[in-house]
């Protein structure tokens, strides 16, 4: 309600406050700082004050509420992020837009929520709002920009004990974007605030500052948004002071006004701000205000969590500031016919009614596109080479003859290499002191002796140290972290606000993890170092740790070691040394084959056959399949039967052995090896008889091969 007159305008004189805490709203925080930084801007802003009530005076029209000439304000919203959860999509930003249209035409979806007796006051504020097309040097745009900043938040310090923004992210210099023309834009900076949820500059500050901020939680009803749906109304509200709205209660950093004013006669006085969602009415009859309907909590000037109303005096306020302070707004226009999506045709998200190109997205349609591959992807519709994997199955075979032709004692060692199949498992990392963080970059070192897989990360957490994280960002680097630390480029995504809830509880000893964070696999080579960063929208849990970044072990088992490492935003790690409080999940190669014979066994390996022809198939995990075909002869066994002319003898022997062959195959090699496949003996067959040491064998059965270029055949020999 206006209450007393201009001359008093109490923002301008107060200079009360109250202790640094997170709040709705720092404009007025904002404007003590903007006046102890230019004496004559109190003085500017009562003259403001005064041209916009001559205005108002003279123009009624606006002051009932008439219907006029709808005024259109173009946006440029400036992303200014740190970190990629704080590079909020454009169909973030767009959601954001919409919901400042229905505010400010009341087409917003809870008018129904508005009392009747306020509802006989509400305004169609005639003020829409839409992303600029044209930058100021006349090219076309998506009316959003993109600033990524070694600035991790954005706040300048205490004002008389009060957290205020020094406007820095409005600054190229100091880690911002400078704003465009301020008389033809609307200027937005999106970032992480700290101390504030948004904050506008009224009329009559610098043109170089002018604008709205919002901290990057509290844009849009979606994306680092979605969690409060239409309740948020941090732009609508901050708007409102850029069109020289006041606060319901009136204008001072203490929230409490003594029943103070806000230039309006159609809203009831307050002597306070409101928060939450009260029921209706609300604080009647109070000190400031002796009605039966209480106050307009639900105002969007207001803190609540359920505003929904400007009024009519809101209104004409708004006008008469366009008019007589933003008078380049009266002529703006918004183009027609825009349609926002991705224009690229080799994007995954490629829309072809699409004019205006955002958020195009080149990685969740990746994938291999290559029908040789076993891990062809039939939708994927760009190519990712590196996801391609190709069936690399090999088969040898030692066989043993059998004895006669009628023994069964025959048989194949069968080896299949070439297979990517993997057993999972999990490695939890150690538990210490644990503090907070954004995010925390360490090593993983594979130390398996095989390619590891890391299928998985869960977030880990004990007690009172309780993750809040409810969406998380992965990243790795294909080797060690420390050269790529302050650097994105080679950083490969992993995850993008994939969910993963930790539950409570927990102890030191005992500590609770989230499921497995959804995440692309990745494969670390044998003996490789790669690096890893966990990020997320919430409060990570890490644990102070000592030793070496990227060195010294915080978790491991005889597969795989996780390192101590950084923390703090991506890439901008600063914090050392700092440990991961998580599980990893991974897996080695191991043999999942499926084998078929052509004599019915589905064993790897056969024995007790006859003589003849073998045909084997061995099936892996991923449905890559290789053959062959093994003749089992005849050879000279205990009887010493003579087959292939070649014979051994005695068999079984104590130290030494004959072998005889034909003069045909007198220079051929010979190879004894035992029955797990090491090479014990090797050697030359010079004579149609060659004689073969065995003393220093230990007593048992061993395969001997004679090779020539016509000829292999392998035999049994006992040693006793």
């Amino acid at each position: 309600m206006k209450k007393i007159k201009l001359f008093t305008f109490s923002f301008l004189l107060s200079f009360s406050f109250v202790s640094a805490q997170q709040k709705e709203c720092g404009t007025m925080a904002n404007l003590e700082y903007l006046k102890t930084q230019d004496p004559q801007l109190e003085n500017k802003m009562l003259q403001n004050e005064q041209s916009l009530q001559n205005w108002i005076k003279t123009h009624a029209s606006s002051k009932l509420g008439k219907k006029g000439a709808i005024i259109t304000i173009p946006v440029v919203v400036h992303v200014v992020y740190s970190n990629p959860t704080e590079n909020i999509s454009a169909a973030q930003v767009l959601s954001a837009i919409a919901i400042l249209n229905k505010d400010y035409r009341r087409l917003n979806a809870d008018t129904s929520a508005t009392p009747s007796v306020f509802a006989a006051v509400a305004a169609d504020c005639e003020i829409e709002f839409c992303l600029a097309t044209t930058d100021p040097n006349g090219n076309s745009t998506s009316g959003i920009t993109r600033t990524a900043t070694t600035q991790t938040s954005f706040s300048g310090g205490t004002f008389n004990g009060i957290s205020w923004s020094n406007d820095v992210v409005k600054y190229t210099s100091s880690g911002g974007i400078d704003a465009w023309n301020t008389s033809r834009y609307l200027n937005i900076w999106i970032c992480d605030i700290n101390g504030f949820n948004g904050y506008a500059q009224l009329p009559g500050g610098p043109a170089s500052s002018d604008g709205v901020v919002i901290d990057y939680t509290r844009f849009g009803n979606i994306g680092t948004a979605a969690w409060a749906s239409i309740t948020i109304r941090t732009a609508t509200h901050e708007i409102g002071h850029w069109l020289n709205l006041s606060h319901i209660w009136g204008n001072n950093i203490l929230e409490t006004s003594n029943c103070g004013n806000d230039s309006c006669d159609d809203t009831p006085t307050e002597s306070s701000s409101t928060y939450g969602c009260p029921t209706f009415p609300y604080n009647t009859y109070s000190a400031c205000n002796s009605g039966a309907n209480g106050e307009m909590f639900m105002n969007y000037m207001d803190y609540t969590d359920c505003r929904n109303i400007f009024t009519k005096d809101q209104k004409a306020r708004m006008i008469a500031a366009i008019n007589t302070s933003r008078p380049g707004f009266l002529t703006s226009v918004c183009q027609t016919g825009v349609i926002y999506g991705c224009t690229d045709p080799l994007a995954c998200n490629y829309s072809s009614q699409a004019n205006v190109s955002v958020d195009c997205n080149y990685t969740t349609c990746a994938g291999c596109m290559d029908s040789a591959a076993y891990s062809y992807d039939s939708l994927a519709t760009i190519s990712d080479t590196a996801s391609c994997l190709y069936c690399n199955l090999s088969t040898s075979a030692v066989v043993v003859n059998a004895s006669s032709k009628s023994a069964l004692d025959g048989s194949v060692d069968l080896s299949v290499t070439g297979f990517n199949c993997i057993t999972p498992t999990s490695l939890a990392s150690n538990f210490g002191v644990a503090n907070g963080s954004t995010g925390v970059m360490f090593n993983m070192i594979n130390t398996s002796g095989k390619p590891l897989t890391i299928t998985g990360i869960s977030q880990g957490s004990y007690g009172s140290y309780f993750g809040s994280a409810t969406s998380y960002n992965i990243y790795y680097y294909p080797g060690t972290y420390i050269p790529h630390i302050n650097n994105t480029n080679g950083w490969i995504a992993l995850a993008s606000n994939s969910s993963g809830t930790v539950p409570s509880g927990g102890t030191l000893t005992v500590p609770v993890y989230s499921d497995a964070i959804p995440m692309k696999a990745v494969t670390i080579p044998v003996g490789a170092t790669y690096g890893f960063y966990l990020g997320l929208n919430g409060t990570l849990t890490y644990s102070t740790a000592t030793g070496t970044a990227g060195v010294t072990p915080w978790g491991s088992d005889a597969a795989l070691t996780i390192t101590v490492g950084h923390s703090s935003s991506f890439p901008n790690v600063v914090n050392t040394p700092r440990a991961p409080l998580i599980q990893v999940h991974y897996g080695t190669n191991t043999s999942t084959l499926t084998y078929q014979w052509s004599n019915g066994a589905t064993t790897e390996d056969i024995t007790g056959v006859a003589a003849g022809t073998y045909a084997v198939t061995a099936t892996d995990c991923n449905g890559c399949k290789t053959s062959k075909t093994v003749n089992i002869g005849l050879g000279l066994g205990l009887s010493e039967e003579r087959l292939n002319v070649i014979s051994i003898h005695p068999n079984p022997a104590k130290n030494q052995i004959t072998v005889k062959v034909a003069a045909k195959l007198v220079g051929s090699d010979y190879i004894i090896h035992d029955l797990l496949g090491k090479i014990v003996l090797k050697g030359n067959l010079n004579a149609e008889n060659t004689m073969i040491e065995l003393g220093n064998l230990s007593g048992g059965i061993y395969l001997i091969s004679i090779e020539n270029n016509n000829l292999k055949q392998t035999f049994k020999v006992i040693k006793e």
